[in-house]
């Protein structure tokens, strides 16, 4: 069960299409080869490179004249039919509208994410920022404060990250270490309270962060 319940799926045609999308416009400098978006997905080859074509037919995504600064062993073990990089063009006519649909579906993903939580235990507080607020060097993505069952919890975290198109880093803390950190004005806690965030669950400090 995919965490977006925006319906995007049925708008674009395809779920695989859809997650190529948020991978692309997620991540505009980056260029990626068939394998490497197979394994982010976790879909098929062959339904990742049908909407690939169809992506470069529409002329959003295009050929890359040069691979990633750093290309995985992977990519540069594979065949050369594999090692094809496809990037976004940042100039078609339709990126700019593209990118806020997509950016206004991930609103409605991170508001089902609370609720897919409670699977995981008792959550007191969720807040997303690095990635999500455009700061991709932050030193975490998604804080979660709670009593939670980590393996429940990973697994969520893995379906984020195919939905959202980029990993995820997240940090777990129980309330008694949030309040402690909290109370000795812990470094690394207050980077996430004090910085640009999205809270979307807070009954810890009951909205005053």
């Amino acid at each position: 069960m995919p965490l977006t319940r925006s319906g995007l799926e049925h708008l674009f045609g395809s779920d695989t299409r859809l997650k190529l999308l948020r991978i692309f416009l997620h991540n505009p400098s980056a260029s990626f080869f068939v394998r490497e978006l197979v394994r982010r997905l976790g879909t098929q080859i062959h339904a990742v490179r049908r909407e690939l074509m169809n992506l470069e037919k529409f002329g959003l995504i295009h050929e890359a004249k040069t691979p990633p600064g750093n290309p995985t062993e992977e990519a540069v073990r594979g065949p050369e039919s594999q090692r094809k990089y496809y990037q976004v063009d940042t100039k078609h006519l339709l990126y700019q509208e593209l990118k806020a649909l997509i950016v206004k579906s991930d609103l409605l993903t991170q508001e089902d994410l609370v609720h897919r939580l409670k699977a995981a235990g008792t959550v007191t507080m969720l807040i997303l920022t690095g990635r999500f607020v455009g700061n991709p060097a932050g030193s975490t993505d998604m804080l979660v404060v709670g009593l939670v069952n980590k393996r429940t919890l990973q697994e969520l975290v893995m379906q984020c990250e195919k939905e959202f198109g980029h990993e995820v880093n997240y940090t777990v803390l129980t309330p008694r270490e949030f309040r402690y950190r909290k109370e000795v004005t812990d470094r690394f806690l207050y980077e996430i309270l004090e910085g640009k965030k999205i809270v979307l669950l807070d009954t810890e400090t009951k909205g005053a962060v």
